[in-house]
Order: C-alpha cells, then structure tokens, then sequence
C-alpha cells in the first residue's frame, strides 16, 4: 500500500489562499503492524501539538 498526504493551511479570511504546508509519501505500509489509537491517546497528542506551536 502507499499514502500520499498533503497538509493544507486554509485561511478564514476571504483574501487569502489555501496554501499547501507540506506532503509525504508513505511506501509499503505494513499493514499488520498497525496499531489502533485510543480516544485519550489521541486527545493527549493532539493537546501537545497545540501547546507547542500555538501557545
């Protein structure tokens, strides 16, 4: 399998454009390693990434 993400930045204001932040390509995914991310896992993630780039 291969994933092909792109990360987006949109604005909310009218004049500014949709700006492409980054992509990557993700090759022979191993499908039987994947691993499922709970819901207090995945909030606690989310909670680092906002302290450490919008606080």
């Amino acid at each position: 399998m291969t994933v092909d993400m792109g990360f987006v930045v949109e604005a909310h204001v009218e004049e500014l454009p949709e700006r492409l932040f980054g992509a990557v390509k993700v090759c022979l995914v191993e499908m039987s390693a994947a691993t499922v991310v709970d819901r207090v896992v995945r909030e606690r993630l989310r909670s680092a990434f906002v302290e450490r780039f919008w606080d």
